[in-house]
């Protein structure tokens, strides 16, 4: 070797990494979904929460704007003797001794401001006896107006025969009673008048049970 001739070393060094560690705080996926879920129900309960106040508030609002509508007391067999006259000859449920009637005027209003129809159809949850039972306690608690009476009956569409909840709106017109055929699902009426087949909206009623609600 000469003078002044450095030597070559070759050196191979090996390294590792440690594994992963994880840290006692960090959360496994099945955790932190679970946070998240409380989280939601937590947000979804205050929306809820939220949306109760405002409709509170539209309650009162439409309330108190509803006091100028007219009523007249009618007793039910006043009602059901009026339909006989019509032909229709109906079992009834009776649940108060008056009911409170209006112009049918005021009910084309509460018809065009109806949130009922607007709900949407769910077969067993939200079918026809729902939404007839919702249009008439609405109709009382908001108007005061006890004559948008749940029908029970039988309904006939492109040949087909189906059990139907609808209602049945008594109104009275310079001391006169008149009778509507209404379909809270879709929200379309029609005046019942004797000896006329009642249809509406593709289907044909055969009104069956009223109930004074």
């Amino acid at each position: 070797m000469s003078s002044g001739e450095r030597v070559g070393l070759t050196t191979t060094v090996a390294y590792s990494f440690p594994p992963t560690i994880k840290s006692k705080n960090m959360d496994t996926k099945e955790e932190l979904e679970a946070k998240i879920k409380a989280v939601m129900t937590t947000i979804n309960k205050l929306k809820r929460r939220w949306g109760s106040i405002q409709l509170a508030g539209a309650v009162g609002t439409i309330r108190d704007y509803s006091k100028d509508i007219p009523k007249f007391s009618a007793t039910r067999d006043e009602i059901v003797d009026y339909l006989a006259t019509l032909g229709l000859v109906l079992t009834t449920s009776t649940y108060d001794r008056y009911y409170a009637l209006t112009n049918w005027v005021y009910w084309t209003d509460i018809i065009v401001d109806d949130i009922v129809k607007t709900i949407g159809y769910v077969p067993e949850t939200m079918d026809c006896d729902n939404f007839a039972f919702a249009f008439a306690s609405l109709s009382a608690m908001l108007y005061g107006l006890t004559s948008a009476l749940p029908t029970y009956g039988t309904a006939i569409k492109e040949g087909e025969d189906y059990r139907h909840y609808f209602n049945t709106i008594i109104t009275k017109e310079n001391g006169l009673f008149n009778a509507y055929l209404y379909e809270p699902i879709t929200g379309k009426p029609i005046k019942i008048e004797k000896n006329k087949e009642i249809f509406v909206g593709g289907m044909t009623y055969y009104p069956q049970h009223l109930h004074l609600f």
